[in-house]
């Protein structure tokens, strides 16, 4: 098999106001087996767009999309059954129960009375969610929901996750629970996952590589680390020294002082040879710190840039 996902030259406009607005240009995309991959890019930018045409909710003006070698636009009826979505506008009906939902799904896609059984039955021990299992939807606490919305969506065991910023609203304790849940499900069922998210630090846990859209147009993708490095690709190491004596010395290396602190802007594979000259000059180091862009350095820049 290809790769899971391809997206190759995909367009989307709408008609907005009397004036066409587009939404997608040319977009072209592909997501490997197994990994989770971050779509990040402002509000606007495309991002609901492209997942709802992965999904088969959408249909491309122009351009291609295959899942799992098929054509989601002709071959949609076999799409569905190999994938599954959350987001965080998904909603239940409030009077269903947990157990209830979960059934209907199992229904919906297709699984036999037994099958549905132990596997509902086994989604609810695997998301910790017994206790509530017989409670209605609409008195669950958000965490719960959350919960709720995961297990449903490996109802059909698909090989293919759309999370559509799954921790949104969620208290941290529980977006972390969240996130954990995420990781055991791509590490134990091999699940390819495309994650969108306003949490840089989010993406950063738990995707492998990233692609940046706005305006409808990817304009930066590549594994995280590469990414921030292509518009961040120093570092700064800051130390505090014990005696004022040491000033010059230092001084001559690239420090700036900033306060007490002494600054300096580095390449990765530079810090181990300012260390050692530091340290060949009887330069008595109080406290020392590295500061390394984030994505969400990587976001700003790239919206305000853009």
């Amino acid at each position: 098999m290809t790769c899971p996902i391809q997206i190759i030259d995909v367009s989307k406009t709408f008609f907005l106001d009397n004036k066409v607005f587009s939404a997608l240009n040319n977009v072209s995309l592909s997501i490997n087996k197994g990994e989770i991959f971050g779509l990040l890019g402002p509000n606007g930018a495309g991002k609901t767009t492209l997942i709802n045409i992965l999904i088969g909710l959408l249909t491309p003006d122009s351009g291609q999309v295959r899942i799992l070698d098929y054509d989601i636009v002709n071959e949609r009826t076999k799409v569905i059954p190999l994938i599954n979505s959350v987001s965080s506008e998904s909603d239940f009906h409030p009077l269903m129960t947990v157990k209830e939902i979960l059934m209907f799904f199992g229904t919906l896609y297709g699984l036999k009375n037994q099958e549905k059984n132990e596997h509902v039955d086994w989604l609810v021990k695997r998301f910790e969610i017994e206790d509530i299992q017989n409670k209605k939807y609409g008195w669950l606490s958000t965490g719960q929901k959350s919960r709720v919305l995961l297990a449903k969506s490996l109802i059909n065991k698909p090989q293919i996750l759309f999370l559509d910023e799954p921790t949104l609203g969620l208290d941290p304790d529980i977006a972390q629970k969240t996130r954990d849940l995420i990781l055991k499900i791509n590490k134990e069922s091999k699940t390819t996952i495309l994650l969108t998210s306003h949490y840089m630090s989010e993406v950063e846990k738990l995707c492998n590589r990233i692609a940046f859209i706005n305006q409808g147009q990817i304009i930066d993708h590549g594994d995280i680390e590469t990414v921030k490095k292509r518009i961040f690709p120093l570092s700064k190491i800051i130390v505090k020294i014990r005696d004022t004596d040491n000033n010059q010395k230092i001084k001559q290396f690239g420090f700036k002082l900033n306060g007490n602190m002494w600054s300096k802007s580095f390449e990765e594979n530079e810090l181990d040879s300012i260390l050692e000259k530091l340290v060949n000059q009887n330069i008595k180091i109080l406290d020392i710190k590295t500061e390394r862009p984030d994505l969400e350095d990587y976001f700003i820049n790239m919206v305000e840039k853009n």
